[in-house]
């Protein structure tokens, strides 16, 4: 595939997601793809499309914007922000995608973002707070 062509698969997977479309999203994926994440690693297309209907379910609305897409050979690096909404406020983050992409389709798919800061956006109620805080302080214990 071209540079461009990994461009568009990897906006098209991205573009199902903003539309809620958990089928959409791994029909780019290869039937044995690897998908990491935060949240574990996820083997296979059927796996993948279970971790993204779970998170689709987490958010009321959820936006990836596009901040940078960079190809080198068959690998995509997507910058984006994305944006959600629970039933209790709304939070953001930087996120980092890169897709490995073979014959096609999305071999292996790693996303990075800072899973704290989206929980110390989140956390609601004084102990959640405070705990999350808490660790928050702890890590940063120095720097400021």
């Amino acid at each position: 595939m071209s540079g461009e062509e990994i461009k568009r698969l990897t906006r098209d997977v991205h573009g199902a997601l903003n539309k809620r479309d958990a089928d959409k999203a791994v029909s780019y994926f290869a039937e044995d793809v690897v998908f990491v994440c935060p949240e574990g690693t996820f083997k296979g297309r059927q796996e993948a499309k279970r971790y993204f209907t779970w998170l689709l379910g987490q958010y009321s609305e959820m936006k990836l914007n596009e901040t940078g897409l960079y190809v080198d050979g068959n690998v995509a690096t997507h910058e984006y922000v994305t944006e959600a909404t629970t039933k209790d406020g709304k939070g953001s983050a930087p996120c980092v995608a890169i897709l490995e992409i073979k014959g096609g389709k999305v071999q292996s798919f790693h996303n990075y973002y800072d899973r704290l800061g989206v929980a110390k956006q989140m956390a609601r109620g004084i102990i959640a707070t405070r705990a999350v805080n808490g660790i928050v302080d702890q890590m940063e214990k120095g720097l400021h």
